[in-house]
């Protein structure tokens, strides 16, 4: 909402409540979130499965109050690629990309509402209403009441899921491809320059090497949030297929919606970020390469792209690069079959 266009109305002072009011509700129902999920791990029997949805429910409120703190460094970043781009002579390219933005915010969110339609018609809702019907924290008198909180529950989680997860990684892995690609324009122009190009070449680098500081300091536990929020998500869609199967074709098709639906996050992460770190590489070659046009800078080049080091990491503690995809997928499976494993030490029957 910080980044969107206000209308100009919406900017007087009378009537700005009407903007504010989106963002308290959207706290509402994220705190609704947290708490419904909360009772469910509670009064759920098969703890496994609620816990790996809290989990994600705490770090994506953990992440949008992160966000929240710093939404006008955030709104300034924008600012700043804009300002990169007008450097390279590249504004017309911008309009590319938010045709993109769209398409993908379009996706995701027909995504969720086949999950939830598939979810609700399937007899998924049943069965879990049947194991939380047998829970020692439910009288006969609420259970009529019980439908009702699992659906509100159900609703209200994937909701908040879907707007916190595709916002951040639209937004983050939107602007690293706008950064990479970029880079690689400033690539070609330090490789193609003429000696009068120097300086400029020179104080664009600059220019999107502090952009991308900028996107670090303050997107990068974003970033680790949705990682691991979308890795939570996909334990939850596999362990629900291959050991708390239904047998029904809409769950089965409700998890495979979610497994699209998560692994697009992880993708949205990992593949442009990883490509913007690749790019910072390339680009470092390529000055280097521009001192055989001015030799006499060669001092000065290798000065600048020594102190001005940069790569995106989650958290500022893994530096993201494309084998993280692969890593993540191994300890997502060993997990599972670690987990899986003892449950069937435990308690030999399907559940």
């Amino acid at each position: 909402m910080e980044t969107l266009f206000r209308p100009g109305l919406l900017k007087q002072k009378d009537f700005r409540f009407i903007w504010e009011l989106q963002r308290y509700f959207f706290k509402f129902v994220l705190f609704l979130a947290f708490v419904s999920q909360v009772i469910e791990v509670v009064i759920y029997p098969e703890i496994r499965l609620t816990i790996s949805i809290l989990v994600p429910v705490i770090l994506e409120m953990s992440a949008f109050l992160s966000v929240f703190r710093f939404r006008q460094k955030i709104h300034q970043l924008l600012k700043k690629v804009s300002d990169c781009s007008r450097a390279l002579g590249l504004i017309e390219e911008k309009q590319k990309f938010r045709i993109s933005i769209i398409i993908y915010c379009s996706i995701m969110m027909i995504l969720t509402a086949c999950y939830l339609l598939l979810h609700f018609n399937s007899k998924k809702r049943a069965f879990m209403i049947n194991m939380m019907i047998k829970s020692s924290f439910f009288s006969f008198q609420l259970q009529e009441y019980l439908s009702i909180f699992l659906d509100v529950n159900v609703s209200v989680v994937i909701i908040t899921q879907s707007l916190v997860l595709i916002s951040l990684s639209g937004y983050y892995g939107f602007v690293c491809f706008y950064l990479r690609f970029l880079l690689r324009k400033l690539e070609q122009y330090a490789r193609n320059a003429s000696g009068d190009r120097y300086q400029h070449i020179i104080h664009t680098y600059l220019k999107i090497i502090h952009t991308v500081k900028f996107l670090e300091d303050y997107l990068c536990f974003s970033a680790f949030a949705t990682v691991v929020s979308s890795m939570s998500g996909l334990f939850y869609a596999n362990y629900s297929l291959l050991f708390a199967s239904i047998g029904d074709l809409q769950h089965f098709l409700a998890l495979l919606s979610g497994e699209i639906f998560f692994s697009t996050f992880i993708v949205m992460i990992i593949v442009p970020a990883s490509a913007v770190n690749d790019a910072l590489l390339s680009t470092k070659k390529a000055l280097i390469f521009l001192t055989r046009i001015r030799p006499q800078h060669f001092n000065e080049v290798t000065l600048i792209i020594s102190s001005e080091e940069v790569s995106l990491t989650l958290w500022k503690i893994y530096k993201i690069r494309k084998s993280l995809i692969i890593s993540a997928l191994g300890t997502l499976l060993s997990y599972g079959i670690l987990v899986a494993t003892l449950d069937t030490m435990k308690n030999p029957r399907v559940i």
